[in-house]
């Protein structure tokens, strides 16, 4: 159960623009006074209320949890502010400029082999519905994902049951 005043993105959607932009205000705030077009220099923040902004997904096999809790509320609000600010087009984008970089490209790698895994249990289960054996399973394993047989063979007897 979340703490007072603690904001999950997954439960708390109400004043969420809100609390981004409190969230924002604590890490931009001479930046943000600019913007919002005042040019005194900023003497101190002084909070009318403490926000924690969390984003969990809690999709992942694996959660990690870094030792430095500023990064993880500004990627929280960022994420906030992604999700409210921008349009499908500018999304796409910033998915295209992502795609080019290392973790891009493990993303990927991590997406095609998790359809691979699926894929081939798909087949499993389809061979062993129509009792085909499991050396003719293995055989069209081989054939149709190209697996050496060694990889065909563990994922026969993880997904055999």
């Amino acid at each position: 159960m979340p703490k007072p005043n603690t904001y999950m993105l997954s439960d708390d959607y109400t004043h969420l623009e809100d609390k981004a932009m409190k969230s924002a205000a604590q890490f931009f705030g001479e930046e943000m006074l600019q913007w919002a077009g005042i040019h005194e220099k900023l003497k101190q923040v002084m909070p009318t209320e403490l926000i924690h902004l969390e984003a969990r997904a809690l999709y992942q096999d694996f959660n990690y949890e870094t030792t430095n809790d500023e990064i993880q509320k500004m990627q929280a609000v960022l994420y906030a502010f992604a999700n409210k600010l921008l349009s499908a087009t500018e999304m796409n984008e910033i998915r295209e400029v992502i795609a080019m970089t290392k973790l891009g490209q493990m993303i990927l790698e991590d997406g095609i082999e998790r359809g691979l895994e699926k894929g081939i249990q798909s087949l499993i289960e389809t061979c062993k519905e129509f009792n085909l054996s499991k050396q003719e399973t293995m055989s069209r394993i081989i054939d149709k994902f190209s697996l050496p047989e060694e990889k065909a063979q563990s994922s026969i007897e993880k997904y055999w049951k």
